[in-house]
């Protein structure tokens, strides 16, 4: 006769409890830090419709920082100032960079620093 195994197969509660422990860990890490690269999606898109925008009439530095500083307060985007929003311009473009850092809390004194770059180049007409 064939031998039967009595063994029971399966993880014990140690390895659920460290599997559960893990997956709360990666979402923690994820509902922190998904804000952010969201927020970010939103620069990079009222940057590209304030150079839409650029393309039908001729704006000063100070109208385009204004404008896009609008819109993101709309958007209630508040992890860039005035002061992270470069503009530079010559003769055949103006380029926008906005450049900032976010800071999220994680547990206890640990924080996630991210750093964003958004570049866009709106030719003159």
């Amino acid at each position: 006769m064939l031998a039967r195994r009595t063994n029971q197969k399966g993880m014990t509660t140690i390895g659920v409890v460290i599997v559960f422990a893990l997956i709360a860990f990666f979402t923690l890490i994820t509902l922190r830090l998904a804000p952010l690269y969201y927020d970010n999606y939103k620069i990079n898109t009222h940057l590209q419709a304030t150079a839409n925008d650029m393309k039908g009439k001729p704006m000063t530095p100070a109208e385009i920082r204004s404008t896009l500083l609008k819109r993101l307060d709309i958007d209630n985007v508040k992890n860039i100032t005035g002061d992270d929003i470069k503009i530079v311009q010559d003769k055949e473009k103006k380029s926008l960079d906005v450049n900032y850092e976010a800071r999220v809390p994680f547990v206890a004194n640990v924080d996630f620093i991210a750093k964003f770059t958004n570049h866009i180049e709106v030719p003159n007409r």
